[in-house]
This record gives structure tokens, C-alpha cells and sequence, in this order.
């Protein structure tokens, strides 16, 4: 609509971001599809959606950017679903960042299906994230922070037209965003690493946390094997990465352990006690725990003591068949040193060491 000089002006469109049903969507992403520019509320800073599959709207959006430039659009999406359905498949970091922030304020960077490090995020308004779902809507979104000075993101709809009214083609007005600040952005490799790139919003600690590089250990009733090889495994890692063994996720590892068939809650055997105990390794607070779907799908790197045990997993969780080794490197069964003695569990303790060496260069 033109202004009482005559020029353009940027269509509005108000909105309550949290209580729809909003019509008026179904209008703005027709706009997206046939590459208009939309500015769009997020719970961090306004951003101008575009149609990543149109060249015209995508070199409009640079010339609109100019210096402000810092990227390409991060794809936008309705839910971390329609990230796993564009992914043929994605290093299990992906899934746990996803899990834990999103709808959030994370991007996720990971290499899409052309190995292409592209940006991802499912944004924490419900206005947007339906924008985003509407079924007629073909076009794949983008979207570019809505800088409105030099250096600051606009986070109110009055922001961004005070910069872009009569250039971009309507504003989705969901008020001011709630964080005011921009997202935290997290590359995940193709073998798992994870590189923080900012920090927004999101505290680098808690992405380091959720992002760790998983190792689970599986015995039968988790109480002998499973339990020292998480210890061992501990202490090996915190000495090769310079860090305290309670400090291990600082340096992006989580060691775990469970049972393919084992009693809730059961201690270790007195005997895997007295071994760890003469290794400097502290067991007295390990509880045995059964394995799960979730512990599975959680865990970057499976470790098995029999040939057996990798055979019922996978049958279990066939998906999961790419993670789960042996741990023993040549295929060969780490025995149950159960109600053989104290000889028994030395020799086993040993074996494991030794084993886990060997798997540990190969991570």
C-alpha cells in the first residue's frame, strides 16, 4: 500500500504469537513461495524468510543485506522431524542437540545431502513454526537475522520496518522476541565432533553436555565387565585429553555403561570392586542398569563383551547395527568372570585394559 507520498509500504500483519488460529498465514506463505521477502518473529531476533529454492528472491535477499552479510540463510523448519526426513543420515550428535533445544535456540550446521555444511533451526514460537508447517507451502525457508544497525538484530517488528519498510514484501508482527539475542550455532561433523561457532543464547556448556560423544559399555547383568570398562575407559580417556576424570564431558566424552539383562539397581560384585579398588578406580556407587531403547539410541559408540550380546542388540534395535562393536578389536569374547574367583576377574580386568587401548586409538 502506498504512503500519502506515494512510495510502498510494507504490508503488517499482527499477530498473538502464542494463540492462533492465524488466517493470515496462508497469505504470507504464498509471498514466500512466489519470492517475496518476509520478516518473520522468532523467540530470539526477527528474521527475512526467503525461498531457498528461488535464485531471484535469494540474490534480492543479498543486494537487501549488503554488508550486513554474514552467511546463508539457515534453513527453518516446523519440527526436528522434517530435519531427519532431509538427512539420509545424520551423526548421532544431530539428534541429541535436537532433542534437547529444539524448538529452540540453537542452529545446528550439519552437512546436508549434498555434504554442504547448512544451518538448521526449529524456532520456539508457535506462529512461526505453523508458517512454517502449512502444507501448500513448497518453498524450503530461509532465513537471515533482520539486522537493523550495523551490528544489533532487530527484535520488534517497529525495528525492522524502521530499516526495510517498503523493501521487504510484509512483516509478521509476533511482537518483541523473548530472548532479544541470537541463537547459538553448533557444527556437527560427519564422524559426531561438534564445534561451538557462537554462543547466543544457548550457554556453551550445556551444548557440550548434551553433544557429548557418548561411549556405552554392555555386559549381561552389567555388575562385572560392563561397569570396570566404563572406569577403565574413564581414566584412560580424562588422561589422554588432560582433564580431571569428573571433567570428562568438558572434553566432549560421556562413558556409560548398562546390561542386556540385569537386575535395577544391583552393585557391582564385590570381586569387580577389589579389582577396580586395586587400580585406583572407586566402583562402591555403581548401580546396574538394564539396557534401553533410549541408552541405544543416546549412544555414540556401543561396546559389547560377546559376539552373542551384539546379535540380540541388533536384533532389538537394528538401526543401531553401524555403532555396535565387539569390544575385544579381533571379534573375540571378553568371558563372565561371575562366581569364578578373584584369578578370574584379574585376568578379565586385564583383558579389557588391553582391549580398550586398542579401541581407544582407534576413536
Amino acid at each position: 500500500m502506498p504512503d500519502r507520498f506515494g512510495a510502498m509500504r510494507t504490508r503488517v500483519v499482527t499477530v498473538d504469537p502464542d494463540q492462533g488460529p492465524w488466517p493470515a498465514l496462508e497469505g504470507l506463505a504464498r509471498v514466500i513461495d512466489d519470492g517475496g521477502l518476509v520478516a518473520i518473529p522468532t523467540e530470539t531476533v526477527y528474521g527475512i524468510a526467503v525461498n531457498l529454492r528461488d535464485e531471484a528472491a535469494l540474490r534480492r535477499l543479498e543486494q537487501l543485506r549488503g554488508r550486513a552479510a554474514t552467511g546463508p540463510p539457515t534453513v527453518h523448519l516446523p519440527d526436528a522431524e522434517a530435519l531427519f526426513r532431509s538427512l539420509r543420515h545424520p551423526p548421532v550428535a544431530v539428534r541429541k542437540l535436537a532433542d534437547r533445544f529444539w524448538p529452540g535456540p540453537l542452529t545446528i550446521v550439519v552437512s546436508d545431502r549434498h555434504g554442504r555444511p547448512t544451518g538448521y533451526r526449529v524456532p520456539d514460537l508457535a506462529v512461526t513454526r505453523a508458517l512454517l508447517g502449512l502444507s501448500h507451502a513448497e518453498a524450503r525457508i530461509g532465513a537471515v537475522a533482520a539486522v537493523a544497525e550495523e551490528s544489533a538484530s532487530a527484535v520488534t517488528a517497529d525495528q525492522v520496518l524502521a530499516h526495510f519498510d517498503g523493501v521487504l514484501d510484509a512483516v509478521l508482527d509476533g511482537g518483541p522476541c523473548r530472548h532479544g539475542a541470537p541463537s547459538s550455532v553448533a557444527r556437527v561433523f560427519p564422524a559426531g565432533d561438534v564445534e561451538i561457532l557462537h554462543i547466543g543464547v544457548v550457554p556453551g556448556a550445556e551444548i557440550r553436555e548434551a553433544a557429548a560423544r557418548t561411549i556405552l559399555f554392555v555386559c549381561s547383568a552389567n555388575r562385572c565387565r560392563s561397569p570396570l570398562a566404563a572406569a577403565l575407559a574413564t581414566r584412560l580417556l580424562a588422561q589422554r585429553e588432560g582433564v580431571d576424570e569428573w571433567d570428562l564431558l568438558s572434553a566432549g566424552f560421556r562413558v556409560e555403561s548398562a546390561g542386556t539383562g540385569c537386575l535395577h539397581g544391583a552393585p557391582a560384585t564385590p570381586e569387580a570392586e577389589a579389582a577396580a579398588t586395586a587400580r585406583g578406580l572407586d566402583l562402591a556407587q555403581h548401580r546396574a542398569r538394564p539396557l534401553t531403547h533410549a541408552i541405544l539410541e543416546q549412544a555414540d559408540e556401543i561396546f559389547v563383551m560377546t559376539r552373542a550380546q551384539r546379535e540380540s542388540i541388533v536384533e532389538f534395535v537394528p538401526e543401531a547395527r553401524g555403532r555396535i562393536q565387539t569390544l575385544d578389536r579381533e571379534g573375540r569374547d571378553v568371558p563372565d568372570p561371575y562366581g569364578r574367583g578373584t584369578a578370574a576377574y584379574e585376568q578379565v580386568t586385564e583383558a579389557i585394559r588391553a582391549a580398550l587401548k586398542v579401541r581407544l586409538d582407534e576413536l
